[in-house]
């Protein structure tokens, strides 16, 4: 590559300002005839053509001014080589072969490298008779009949209803990201903490506190600047779902979301531990939500179900969940992540590098492309914060990349995050999918991670900066935003 962009850059040389064109032409000419040169450079001013005898002598007197000037011509030639050559390296890039799948920058919304999805990506992805895992066309049993018919155009994953209901000021595209963490001493927990890991931040604060605190995570709520989100509200949630039922594929902190809403909706019983990791043998099997809002679906009632994701290993049958795209055509809803933990499901130790995760990604959506036909919503991914146990309150504005390169947290490249999120909302997008961003606010709530509360602090000293616990102000806000993409108060 490096060869190339050289070849590159020199074929451009006839094209170059009329000084470095001078000065490459006095290069040459040094190396070739010398005395050409002095000659040249001596008498050029004068206008007349010397006679032998005057060269000769010329010669013998301005030797050492000539190595000077050959010197400082090739000097000049060289800066002026390399400035050049570094204004049209933009303009050199773009002509070289880019790696597979990935091409200029400016078409990732200038932040990282991206293209869309070409058709021998999706028609090639999978093989073999997968008939049975297509998405029907048309409604679910037990749905809502669709407003709109989006088909195969460039909001086909768009949710197919009318809005619900929206505030005076609704939050169109992406008004909701820019806001802050507002504290109301009235509020408190939704719910019961429950489980061994989720409620791991509840027992030790009664350990600390006694048992009438309440913790301050619970406490917050978002508020765009912008815009006004409507406050959450159960039953326009479970009305927004249209009868719908809901997949979430992702990683631990996809489960740990999923447990919250589970909970935030009136579920009971520790899921979360009771279904294991995804290294386990244990499956979620779906659990039964908004009951009381939809009682003629008893023996089928609206379900959410948690699916770990297979991005990485598709063909990998040792977990849980065999292959993660065999059951998504069973649910309109598809709420999909993977990028803040980011490791591979064999070993669990193993990074993923931003290239791998970049193809892992287009894979996964060239899955989607060939088989689902339905609501599709890409939750983006958040960054942990080092030392979390140290903040009181919110952030006002993000943590600097430095703070995420510390030793003992550079490990875990939350700092590639950003990135990451930039090429995976261009790549939904363009699939037509909604966008939920809770990356931004996310970003900017250090409290209510599990820290020093996490179960394994005191035995092995693990502190956990990166998952929250339950009840708390990120998973219970994440649940508020999808009710307002839901019911139509984010217009994307």
């Amino acid at each position: 590559m490096e060869n190339c962009e050289g070849l590159q850059a020199l074929s451009l040389l006839p094209t170059l300002p009329s000084t470095s064109f001078i000065a490459a032409f006095a290069v040459v000419t040094i190396l070739h005839s010398p005395r050409a040169f002095a000659v040249g450079v001596f008498f050029w001013p004068t206008g007349k053509v010397p006679t032998m005898r005057e060269r000769g002598s010329y010669l013998r007197r301005l030797h050492p001014t000539l190595l000077l000037l050959a010197a400082a011509a090739t000097a000049l030639f060289v800066l002026l080589l390399r400035g050049y050559v570094g204004e049209v390296g933009e303009e050199v890039r773009p002509m070289l072969s880019p790696p597979p799948l990935l091409t200029a920058a400016s078409q990732a919304r200038n932040t990282t490298l991206y293209q869309p999805l070409q058709p021998e990506e999706v028609e090639g992805v999978l093989s073999g008779n997968i008939v049975d895992f297509i998405s029907p066309r048309g409604p679910h049993k037990g749905q809502e009949q669709p407003h709109f018919d989006y088909a195969d155009g460039p909001r086909r994953y768009h949710n197919p209803y009318h809005p619900m209901r929206r505030t005076l000021s609704p939050c169109r595209r992406h008004l909701y990201t820019k806001g802050r963490w507002v504290y109301n001493n009235s509020l408190g927990p939704r719910y019961l903490s429950r489980g061994k890991v989720l409620g791991c931040c509840e027992r030790g604060f009664r350990k600390t506190f006694g048992a009438n605190g309440v913790r301050k995570e619970t406490q917050y709520v978002w508020v765009p600047d912008a815009c006004e989100l409507v406050p959450w509200d159960e039953e326009l949630f479970c009305r927004s779902l249209r009868g719908r039922s809901i997949m979430m594929v992702g990683d631990s902190l996809t489960d740990h979301w999923h447990a919250s809403l589970y909970y935030l909706l009136g579920g009971v019983g520790d899921i979360y531990e009771s279904e294991g990791t995804s290294r386990s043998r244990h499956r979620c099997r779906g659990h039964a939500i908004c009951q009381r809002y939809y009682p003629e679906r008893v023996k089928d009632p609206v379900k959410i179900f948690f699916l770990t994701n297979q991005f990485l290993e598709m063909r990998h049958y040792a977990f849980r969940n065999f292959l993660w795209w065999k059951d998504i055509h069973r649910y309109p809803i598809l709420i999909l992540n993977s990028g803040s933990w980011m490791v591979q499901p064999s070993n669990e130790r193993r990074k993923v590098s931003d290239e791998q995760y970049y193809r892992l990604m287009r894979r996964a959506a060239s899955v989607i492309r060939y088989l689902y036909k339905g609501t599709v919503i890409w939750r983006t991914s958040f960054r942990g914060h080092p030392f979390c146990w140290k903040y009181s309150e919110p952030l006002t504005t993000p943590l600097t990349l430095d703070a995420y390169k510390v030793e003992k947290y550079k490990k875990y490249r939350w700092f590639a995050i950003p990135d990451r999120n930039a090429y995976t909302k261009a790549l939904w997008e363009d699939m037509g999918a909604h966008i939920l961003d809770v990356a931004p606010m996310t970003d900017l709530m250090p409290l209510g991670h599990m820290g020093k509360y996490h179960p394994k602090y005191e035995a092995m000293n693990a502190t956990d900066c990166l998952h929250y616990c339950s009840p708390g102000a990120a998973y219970d806000q994440w649940s508020t935003l999808l009710m307002n993409l839901l019911s139509g108060n984010i217009v994307d």
